[in-house]
């Protein structure tokens, strides 16, 4: 006969540590935050050195798309906490949804920011290696 044993770590502290580990997550989403507004306003005229309103290196004018990437994690990372903290009646399937929440943020981050560059592409190279 076999019988199926699980065993877990818990802690009277474990929401602290959950807590302050989500809680640095949270701080290094709003450093990108801020860095990603940075970014978009931070185009100067190098001549008069005045502080001008739009990017002028459209490579750099990826403001909407980081916005969205933003918004994506956030929310994902909220509903894996959910997970996390409620889901108690099997390990497995709490750790499906983690690694599914997860696989699925970085997938629709990394196409949020690299689809639109290579959709756009540059048609002079693309006929010049034909």
């Amino acid at each position: 006969m076999v019988q199926r044993c699980e065993l877990t770590c818990r802690s009277d502290r474990e929401l602290y540590f959950l807590g302050t580990l989500y809680g640095l997550h949270a701080l290094v989403l709003l450093l990108g935050t801020f860095l990603a507004w940075e970014t978009r306003k931070a185009a100067y005229d190098d001549v008069r050195a005045v502080r001008v309103d739009q990017v002028h290196y459209p490579e750099l004018n990826d403001s909407k798309f980081i916005g969205l990437c933003i918004y994506n994690v956030a929310l994902l990372s909220i509903l894996a906490v959910v997970v996390t903290l409620t889901v108690d009646s099997s390990l497995n399937l709490r750790h499906l949804l983690n690694s599914t929440l997860v696989l699925l943020g970085t997938t629709v981050t990394q196409c949020l920011i690299f689809v639109p560059k290579v959709g756009d592409g540059n048609p002079q190279q693309c006929s010049a290696r034909m």
